[in-house]
C-alpha cells in the first residue's frame, strides 16, 4: 500500500488566525458604521437641545410681553368712561395675538361712523402696543383686533 498524500492543504494555525483578525476587523468597521448611522453624535444631540431650549425661551418671552400688553390694553380700553367693558387677548401658538374687546351695550346707540372710527382708532392702538412691546415689527401685517357684544356676537373687525 502506498501512502497517497492528497493535495488538500490543511489550515495552519497561522491562517487561523489572520482569519480570525479579519473577522474582528470586519466587525470593528460594522459596528463603527452602525453607530454612526443610527445613533446621534452628541453635538447633534447638544444642537437639538439648544433648539429646544430656544423655542421655550421664545416662548416665554413672547408670554411675557403678552402680559404686560394686556395689561396696557386693559389700562387704556377699559378704565373710564368708555363704551368697551372687557378685553380679551388670543395668543396664537407664540405667533400672533388678536385682541377681543367686549363692547356695552352703547355701541349699538353709535351712528355708524363713529363705529368704524371706534374700530380704527382701537386697531391702531393695539398695533402699537404690539410693536412698543416687541412682539412684531411695525412693517409685519398687522393684528386682528375683534369687538364682540355681551352674548359673545362678532359685532366689528379689523385685520387680515
Amino acid at each position: 500500500m502506498e501512502n497517497k498524500q492528497s493535495n488538500k492543504k490543511t489550515p495552519t494555525v497561522r491562517m487561523w488566525i489572520a482569519f480570525g483578525f479579519f473577522l474582528v476587523m470586519l466587525f470593528g468597521v460594522f459596528h463603527t458604521i452602525n453607530s454612526e448611522v443610527i445613533k446621534p453624535s452628541s453635538i447633534e444631540q447638544a444642537s437639538k437641545e439648544e433648539k429646544k431650549e430656544e423655542a421655550k425661551a421664545r416662548a416665554q418671552d413672547f408670554w411675557d410681553k403678552g402680559e404686560k400688553l394686556n395689561k396696557e390694553v386693559g389700562d387704556i380700553f377699559v378704565e373710564g368712561d368708555t363704551v368697551f367693558i372687557k378685553t380679551h387677548l388670543e395668543n396664537m401658538d407664540n405667533t400672533y395675538i388678536s385682541l377681543e374687546l367686549t363692547v356695552s351695550d352703547k355701541w349699538y346707540y353709535l351712528p355708524e361712523f363713529e363705529q368704524e372710527r371706534l374700530l380704527e382708532d382701537a386697531w391702531q392702538i393695539f398695533n402699537s402696543l404690539t410693536v412698543k412691546y416687541g412682539l412684531r415689527n411695525e412693517d409685519d401685517m398687522p393684528w386682528k383686533v375683534i369687538f364682540l357684544d355681551h352674548y359673545e356676537k362678532k359685532v366689528a373687525e379689523k385685520g387680515w
